[in-house]
């Protein structure tokens, strides 16, 4: 594998779904001028999409790859199957995208910087997501990545270690990093495998990349390649994300908030076995008071919110987490799950429609 600052060749890879043409066609815009070598479009379940980029007059020379799915088949799926197109190349190396990156010009010149400087034929860059804030916190040194005793992303024992924030270097060691922004070598795609198909929405880049420690190499942040979202979070939709209220909403608040519940399922049931896949084998104290605290605080938030039809939905997914009942949640399972957590209506406005 070529090294060199210009030498190394590098693949795109997006995943669309739904009707996102205008969103995709400006990541892979973006992501031609970044300097890519060719691009890889994963149309999830979208035939319209596919047909309209296929329409469009791309700049000479352009090599797009679309890969056509009949159904959507969550990131997981889709990250997979572009994955695997992209390894029937050449390239050295795979840099994953969302279908709604905004990405900095500077971006990938940034991480083929990095690459330079690295040595050794494993190494995974990830871009700055800057819509991500526990990520910029982790930048700007006033948060760490997610500790090993931590569930849903709550830690207890950041109340009794609190430490000053550091001050951060270029490149900052994380444990996982999203697909979206990720530099990864042919070699390292190689040594770690394919996305888990079972966790289909959410989570499944956590799990994926947290191969790549185990494997003894590193996923180093790097700073100076930013690249922001074009869409919103969906887990921000029903509460404002800027001002006091975005500051004071926590983490179980937004779950009770949330207003798409089959991503809220997902989002829940994925992060909860990972947590439990962590911790399985040697529970820590303060993983154990990590669950409880978030738990009874969540249940105590929906008792003072009465949001009892995410929180009944929330009981669902976590059961469904701890017991490892993975794969795609069929349609009637997700609507019978609806319908028993709409027995007792919320107390704004009444049942809201699935």
């Amino acid at each position: 594998m070529t090294s060199s600052l210009d030498g190394l060749t590098v693949v795109g890879v997006i995943v669309t779904y739904g009707q996102r043409y205008e969103l995709c066609r400006i990541a892979v815009e973006g992501a031609l001028r970044s300097g890519v070598d060719r691009v890889v479009v994963v149309c999830n379940g979208t035939p319209n999409t596919s047909t309209l980029l296929r329409e469009t007059r791309w700049p000479p020379g352009t090599l797009i790859e679309l890969v056509d799915l009949p159904e959507n088949s969550g990131s997981a799926g889709g990250f997979r199957r572009g994955i695997e197109a992209a390894l029937l190349g050449t390239s050295d190396a795979l840099w994953l995208l969302d279908d709604d990156s905004d990405i900095d010009s500077k971006a990938l010149v940034a991480l083929r910087t990095a690459v330079a400087q690295s040595t050794g034929r494993y190494f995974a860059f990830a871009s700055l997501r800057a819509s991500i804030v526990n990520q910029v916190k982790v930048v700007n040194g006033t948060r760490s990545a997610p500790d090993v005793g931590s569930f849903m992303h709550f830690d207890i024992g950041r109340y009794f270690h609190s430490k000053p924030p550091a001050e951060q270097g270029r490149y900052i060691e994380v444990p996982n990093a999203p697909y979206g922004g990720l530099l990864i070598s042919r070699s390292l795609v190689e040594r770690i495998g394919l996305p888990m198909e079972e966790l289909y929405l959410y989570e499944d880049d956590t799990e994926y990349t947290a191969r790549i420690p185990a494997t003894g190499a590193q996923i180093l942040l790097c700073r100076d390649s930013v690249i922001r979202d074009a869409d919103a979070k969906w887990i921000n939709s029903a509460v404002s994300t800027s001002g006091p209220e975005a500051a004071s909403t926590s983490g179980p608040e937004r779950l009770l908030r949330a207003d798409d519940e089959t991503r809220l399922y997902y989002a829940v049931r994925n992060r909860s076995w990972l947590d439990i896949q962590r911790n399985r084998r040697h529970p820590t104290v303060r993983f154990c008071l990590s669950f409880i605290v978030f738990n009874v605080y969540l249940t105590l938030q929906a008792v003072r919110t009465r949001r009892w039809r995410n929180y009944r939905l929330y009981l669902r997914a976590l059961r469904d987490g701890v017991a490892g009942r993975l794969g795609v949640m069929s349609t009637q399972a997700l609507k019978s799950a609806r319908e028993s957590s709409a027995e007792q209506p919320d107390s704004e406005g009444g049942n809201r429609g699935a």
